[in-house]
């Protein structure tokens, strides 16, 4: 089902987490109940957006005790015209926000974007995700 307005949380389980592990300690979830457990390919979440949405991301640790800093959300490919603004970020809280374009009737729209995070002010260690957001068609 796709959403006017859309939260997508990363969850990451810190304990023990390293480089090479990463996509096994991180989950995310979305508005509509999409839910990519720890595990699963994490680069394959995607998330149908209907034109027009607003998107925002935010992160959390499993524990409630470390604190996940998003450093930047952005599409993987600069000339992309699929988010008419932003992603910009953070705000106060932590978060990104950005509005995706208008839908197409002809096609479904798909951005593969990538997400950096790091752990408890440590960027010297900056865990890179992409998953996927889709615009459904116009009807």
């Amino acid at each position: 089902m796709s959403r006017s307005n859309e939260t997508i949380t990363l969850t990451v389980n810190t304990s023990g987490i390293t480089q090479s592990n990463f996509l096994s300690q991180v989950a995310f979830t979305d508005g509509d109940g999409d839910t990519l457990p720890p595990n699963a390919n994490a680069t394959a979440f995607n998330t149908p957006l209907n034109g027009g949405a607003m998107v925002t991301w935010s992160a959390q640790s499993s524990d409630g005790v470390d604190t996940i800093h998003l450093s930047s959300v952005a599409p993987n490919d600069a000339s992309t015209d699929f988010f008419v603004m932003g992603p910009n970020g953070p705000d106060a809280m932590g978060n990104w926000s950005a509005r995706v374009r208008g839908s197409n009737p002809n096609n479904v729209l798909e951005c593969e974007y990538t997400i950096k995070f790091y752990i408890n002010g440590d960027t010297s260690n900056v865990f890179t995700i992409d998953p996927k957001l889709q615009i459904s068609k116009a009807s």
